[in-house]
């Protein structure tokens, strides 16, 4: 047999499944974030690797063009030691004259002259090559510059991108959210509306099953006579539900231990003229009578009206008010067997 959740356990089991939900979509949150770190750490290690090529193409152009230095340099040397050695020869070959030696001194000084000539003009081309290496480092360097901030300014396009995005879905999701809390309280006021109705038609019924619970009594009473103890029982129970419902054809009583009011139907008799006297008679059909009111009076002894939808109507009170009533209809049963003996 399927049994009903209560209000709370509803609530609880709500709230279990909010967030149930709100920890897989962390979950699957949490998966993303990292799997777009494991794609920057792949963009940065293919980054680093186009890093590390670069680099070793550079240093492949600067040996280059070290060892082209190297070459000019050695070639340099090589001249110099031939102008020697062409110069020791001519020397050693001609007669040590004066004009052997002008001659000599003035071969030497042309070829020092164009031996510094060569070498002005190698180290300008180094030079040039050194200016040249640098520019084109230099152009590097500002390029990679460039695509640098042309990457993070894209990054920052990105960022603000998905935040707008992110603002935006959570926007929604909040409208969407308002529209059906508005939708639940506008069902709710109609269904409270329609509960309201049925209250006041329910209260109309428990009105007029009072008033025909109290002609039932009165006529009780009328038939059975006043000074019988059955009268004697009804004045005082009549009495004590005035008390109770302070002059009123019904009182409601409200339990602290449940979710019902109850409505007590104990009437009084009415009020009798002074000295006047009634006899009981017990012939005839007036038992059957007495009995069948009796029993009208015990049906509606006690109406338990259900203020909510969880559980069946109890009654309301101590336990020891309960037992009072119950006593009472007991005295009334002994009563009323008391007087069909006598007749």
């Amino acid at each position: 047999m399927e049994q009903r959740l209560s209000l709370s356990d509803s609530c609880r089991l709500q709230r279990s499944i909010a967030a149930e939900k709100q920890a897989v979509k962390a979950r699957i949150a949490y998966f993303k974030r990292e799997e777009n770190k494991i794609w920057r750490n792949l963009d940065e290690v293919k980054r680093q690797t186009r890093k590390l090529e670069k680099g070793r193409e550079s240093a492949r152009q600067r040996r280059h063009s070290l060892m082209e230095l190297e070459k000019v340099l050695e070639l340099r040397r090589q001249r110099e030691a031939e102008n020697v050695k062409r110069a020791l020869e001519l020397k050693t070959s001609l007669g040590i004259t004066k004009e052997q030696h002008l001659k000599n001194r003035e071969a030497v000084l042309l070829a020092k002259r164009e031996a510094t000539r060569e070498a002005r003009e190698e180290s300008a081309e180094i030079e040039r090559m050194k200016r040249r290496t640098e520019a084109r480092d230099l152009a590097m360097k500002s390029k990679r510059a460039v695509a640098i901030h042309q990457a993070s300014i894209e990054a920052k396009l990105q960022v603000k991108a998905e935040k707008e995005k992110r603002l935006r879905r959570v926007r929604e999701e909040a409208q969407r959210k308002r529209a059906a809390i508005l939708a639940s309280a506008k069902a709710d006021k109609a269904e409270l509306a329609v509960l309201e109705e049925e209250e006041m038609r329910c209260l109309q019924r428990l009105q007029n099953s009072r008033m025909i619970s109290q002609s039932a009594l009165q006529d009780l009473e009328i038939s059975l006579g006043e000074a019988s103890p059955l009268c004697s029982l009804l004045h005082s129970r009549g009495a004590s539900s005035l008390r109770a419902g302070e002059g009123l054809p019904w009182a409601p009583k409200f339990s602290p231990k449940s979710k019902f009011h109850s409505y007590s139907s104990k009437f009084a008799p009415p009020p009798r003229a002074a000295g006047k006297k009634e006899q009981f008679d017990y012939s005839g059909s007036r038992p059957f009578q007495a009995s069948k009111l009796l029993e009208d009076h015990r049906s509606l002894s006690t109406v338990a009206v259900e203020s909510d939808d969880e559980g069946p109507p109890r009654l309301s009170g101590t336990p020891s008010r309960i037992r009072d009533q119950h006593r009472g209809d007991t005295q009334l049963m002994e009563a009323l067997t008391a007087g069909e003996a006598v007749a």
